[in-house]
């Protein structure tokens, strides 16, 4: 006699993939279940579904569509009163789209405005506090903004930031401008939020990290995710949200024109590290004022969840979780992201997607909102 456990199922878009594997031959409504399962995924990939992005209105419509699902397998409810679903909130945060930042001659004459998403994005965890977020501060070029007493190196020894706004490379400079081997080492690597830290320690009240040339190349996608807001879950013993001071990555035609007219060009600057040369930290002429809006605001999700109960006396108070998420990336303008292999298929734990040719091969690129 098999012995049956229950199964709780969380995010059940796995639970639909399982019980397709597990009963391969097996006919739905006179198809097989291969041909069922690839419905599922064309359903919750499609446009309609609008990249299932969590809290929107994509999500939700996925949420009613899998439990549907799960009712046709006869798979029992086991969420909030009854349902399928279990409804909790999260914060959502980030920056208004109005958001901008100001270039300012040294008599505080507008140089142009710089836009949220053109031309700076948000940079990591943080979101700025109102006293920072409406602020006209000096610029300070910080070299790659390290202090690194072994290598008896240090960016900031002639610069005073503090109140001011500092503008940062990427990476570390070189030690040497070669060795035995011909090879020329870099110091030991910074993340960019030690590089913050320090910045913050020495006084500053705005970071501009400048791309390396990895980003350059993909700004167009990093500017889609680095307006997005960020969802987070409220935690009750920690702040909701890490209050900042302005941080934020600055694309390559602001950073152009900052530098325009001051000691240094940006061109002279790639061009000394393409020397191997560390270039020179100094103040620049030029004023920074940040009109930025940060917001936070509670948002409602949801898990759908459902329960295959188990037979035996003695284990059917025992539970097996499976589980795999049902949202995407949402939209990026008019485009839809679909997440048919990435989360579509349940691919954290099954890839089901890849023993579905004809779905994987046209469904795999569903981040840059490639349909099925």
């Amino acid at each position: 006699m098999k012995t049956r456990f229950p199964f709780a199922i969380f995010f059940p878009l796995l639970l639909l993939l399982s019980i397709q594997i597990l009963f391969a031959q097996v006919k739905v409504d006179g198809k097989s279940s291969i041909t069922h399962l690839k419905a599922n995924l064309q359903v919750l990939a499609s446009d309609e579904f609008e990249g299932r992005e969590t809290t929107t209105r994509g999500e939700k419509l996925a949420s009613l569509f899998i439990a549907s699902e799960l009712e046709k397998y006869g798979v029992k409810p086991y969420g909030d009163n009854g349902t399928y679903f279990q409804n909790f909130e999260l914060i959502s945060s980030g920056y208004l789209p109005e958001s901008m930042i100001t270039l300012l001659d040294e008599s505080n004459s507008p140089l142009g405005n710089f836009l949220l998403g053109d031309d700076f994005i948000k940079s990591g965890r943080g979101l700025a506090d109102h006293t920072f977020a409406d602020q006209s501060t000096g610029i300070v070029f910080a070299g790659y903004g390290l202090t690194q007493k072994e290598y008896n190196y240090d960016d900031y020894a002639n610069i005073n930031v503090r109140g001011k706004t500092v503008l940062i490379l990427p990476g570390e400079p070189l030690r040497e401008k070669n060795n035995s081997a011909g090879i020329a080492p870099s110091m030991t690597p910074v993340s960019n939020e030690a590089k913050i830290k320090l910045a913050r320690e020495k006084g500053a009240v705005g970071v501009l990290l400048i791309l390396n040339e990895r980003m350059k190349s993909f700004w167009d996608r990093m500017k889609d995710f680095g307006t997005q807001p960020s969802i987070t879950f409220p935690v009750k013993e920690l702040p909701v949200l890490v209050k900042e001071i302005p941080i934020f990555m600055a694309g390559e035609k602001f950073v152009e024109k900052i530098f325009s007219g001051e000691k240094y060009s940006y061109e002279n600057i790639n061009a000394m590290i393409k020397a191997k040369e560390s270039p020179e930290p100094f103040e620049l002429s030029k004023n920074i004022k940040f009109n930025i809006k940060p917001f936070a605001n509670t948002v409602l999700s949801r898990n759908v969840i459902g329960i295959i109960e188990g037979t035996d006396t003695n284990l059917k108070k025992e539970f097996v979780v499976l589980s795999a998420h049902y949202d995407h990336v949402g939209m990026r303008g008019n485009v839809v992201s679909n997440g048919a292999d990435d989360d579509g298929s349940g691919r954290p734990a099954f890839g089901l997607a890849r023993i579905l040719g004809e779905v994987n091969d046209r469904g795999r690129s569903c981040h840059s909102g490639r349909k099925l």
